[in-house]
């Protein structure tokens, strides 16, 4: 009778310590997975991963024991759900494209069209968090408050922000919209960021009182940065290779190109 508990509880022990190989060996290949994938949206655009990796590391994943349902307000079809831990959050885009709109549903993702400039029928306090990268500056100047407002009530506990902001940021758009007229190019983001005005400061803490204001991208390393972006046939590895061996030195260096605004309820 010992002699059978001994060898029942030999084979147990030997099939837990199976288990626990098997689970650090997928653990780690799990961990070199999310690796290339990361490196590989560096590479792929560098710009947009920047803007992205500030804003995702600024979510908060406290306010619940479940998935964080968060709406991801402009994502379209390259968004902030390929910065995420899909494990811990549940991301839905809202884009006023439809044909993002349906990319993005292809790929399996919760997406809906909408505009929050305008009145809309999404529930107050319906998502834990709100997210608008990069998309505030091309809201005309007298809709901003409402749509900053839909953001806020939308938003159960966190909305974040990312977006150019000041006059110096202005000129720069204005350097880089020249600099891309000067080969052809009417670059019609830029554009629509010169037409509308950037936000300043001062209405980012009006619009989010109580906020924390980050500033991201040094002036120059963006400019260098969304240049090197541009270059045909090189755009997709030149503008990562150059960042990591220069630019990155710089970039938390003030004047900034941009701000991350979090806002709490």
């Amino acid at each position: 009778m010992l002699k059978s508990f001994f060898k029942e509880n030999l084979v147990a022990s030997n099939l837990y310590k199976d288990l626990l190989i098997l689970f650090f060996y997928q653990s780690e290949l799990m961990m070199m997975i999310n690796y290339i994938k990361e490196i590989g949206l560096f590479f792929w655009n560098t710009d947009r991963y920047l803007r992205y990796k500030n804003v995702s590391k600024q979510i908060s994943f406290n306010f619940s024991k479940k998935k964080l349902l968060i709406l991801d307000v402009g994502g379209g079809p390259e968004g902030l759900i390929e910065y995420v831990d899909k494990e811990n959050c549940d991301i839905t885009i809202l884009d006023v494209n439809l044909k993002d709109v349906e990319s993005v549903r292809k790929k399996g993702v919760s997406a809906l069209v909408g505009d929050l400039a305008k009145k809309n029928n999404i529930k107050t306090n319906s998502y834990d968090v709100v997210t608008a990268v990069a998309v505030l500056e091309h809201i005309p100047p007298s809709k901003r408050a409402f749509f900053c407002n839909e953001l806020k009530r939308i938003a159960k506990k966190q909305v974040i922000i990312q977006v150019p902001c000041g006059k110096l940021s202005e000129k720069y758009d204005k350097k880089f919209y020249n600099f891309m007229r000067f080969f052809g190019v009417d670059e019609k983001w830029t554009k629509e960021h010169i037409k509308n005005g950037l936000p300043s400061l001062k209405d980012l803490k009006y619009f989010f009182p109580k906020s924390s204001v980050i500033g991201v991208h040094n002036l120059t390393v963006w400019f260098i940065n969304i240049i090197l972006c541009m270059v045909p046939f090189f755009k997709i590895v030149l503008p990562g290779f150059v960042y990591l061996l220069f630019l990155r030195f710089f970039d938390k260096k003030p004047p900034f190109y941009a701000v991350v605004v979090v806002w709490n309820k």
